[in-house]
């Protein structure tokens, strides 16, 4: 029941302006980490609103070099949300830590103070707190708890909680540039800010191995020049992104908020992902009906890390519960009015057929 091309569930924002910076940096003869990566730090920096930005291959490294600066490591344990993607646990883990999960609030599908202190431990040393899908939450809030935060901001660069940016308020935050994030730097890779001066140099001493001494562990994390480059240019782009972003989820809200449960309409909210929520256990029934529309919808977060580690779906049910109900639609800046009203129209079939094969 196809009623034109494929609307891929995400797709890079790439146009000309980076395919000349690409250019002009491989004809440059210095592709390795440099004065491109220097300027993307300094950059990224002042959006999130830290001093110190250091670049690496991936978000993935972002997060490990992050709990490695606080000091995680064996014995140590790491608080984070199960609905979440799984490069936390890899994370984790490859910074010798045991990861902790707990569960979410349904509403806004963050984590909160209270789920976070339920699985508090005299081994617990950092808290990863994902704004997912773009909308920030108060990290503040969570300082009566303790312990060092790391913002995960791999979905919400520009975003807000009221006036603050997401990845102000964390000893150390960290972003990702992969292919379909919020700006990409051409296919991986990602950063970690802070404020702190020896933090910084700590963690540009954990990124790479060239010219330092061999007296501890290091790694060959660097980003380069090129993947600099390009995320230069998206970076400039980013408050169009966000708007357009936000243009095509109040559409989507506008068609859809008397069918379905739609995401918070939060002022800072980027809507990295427009997800909502299509009643208990339909969201695979609705996902399958637009895929036959050719509409890539998808579940916002593939696996949940609570059964990846073999824990008990009754000790997470907000988390369980709105993994069987999301879905998440297509919505990025080249997204056009076209498709944008597949989308809706395919959205409407999709959930009445849905509900009516479950009554």
């Amino acid at each position: 029941m196809r009623d034109g091309a494929p609307i891929p569930h995400s797709k890079p924002s790439i146009g000309e302006l980076e395919v000349e910076a690409a250019a002009r940096v491989l004809l440059s003869g210095h592709l390795a980490q440099g004065e491109e990566v220097a300027a993307f730090e300094a950059e990224v920096a002042a959006v999130v609103g830290k001093r110190h930005g250091i670049a690496v291959a991936s978000g993935t490294c972002a997060l490990q070099l992050a709990a490695h600066a606080l000091g995680v490591g064996s014995g140590d344990e790491v608080i984070v949300p199960s609905y979440v993607c799984t490069a936390l646990l890899h994370a984790v883990r490859a910074a010798g830590a045991t990861p902790i999960v707990c569960d979410i609030d349904s509403r806004t599908r963050n984590i909160e103070p209270s789920g976070v202190e339920r699985c508090l431990t005299p081994n617990s040393r950092t808290i990863v707190i994902p704004h997912m899908f773009g909308l920030t939450q108060d990290v503040k809030a969570f300082a009566a708890l303790g312990l060092p935060v790391i913002e995960d901001c791999a979905m919400s660069l520009g975003s807000h909680c009221g006036t603050v940016s997401a990845g102000a308020v964390g000893e150390v935050a960290v972003c990702s540039f992969y292919a379909t994030k919020v700006i990409s730097s051409g296919g991986e890779g990602g950063m970690v800010l802070t404020d702190d001066d020896g933090m910084a140099a700590r963690l540009r001493g954990l990124r790479e191995y060239d010219g330092l001494p061999a007296n501890g562990v290091r790694y060959n994390f660097k980003m380069t020049e090129l993947a600099a480059t390009i995320g230069r240019v998206q970076l400039q782009q980013l408050p169009d992104f966000i708007q357009r972003r936000r243009e095509l989820a109040n559409r989507y809200s506008r068609a859809l908020e008397d069918s379905v449960q739609t995401p918070p309409m939060d002022a800072g909210h980027i809507y990295y992902r427009y997800v909502f929520d299509a009643g208990e256990k339909t969201g695979s029934a609705v996902i399958a009906a637009l895929e036959e529309r050719g509409i890539q919808a998808r579940r916002p977060v593939n696996s949940l890390l609570h059964r990846e580690l073999g824990l008990d779906d009754s000790a997470y049910p907000e988390t369980t519960r709105v993994h069987e109900a999301d879905v998440s639609l297509p919505l990025y800046p080249t997204l056009d009015e076209g498709g944008a009203n597949r989308v809706i129209d395919g959205v409407q079939q999709a959930v009445m057929l849905s509900r009516g094969a479950a009554s």
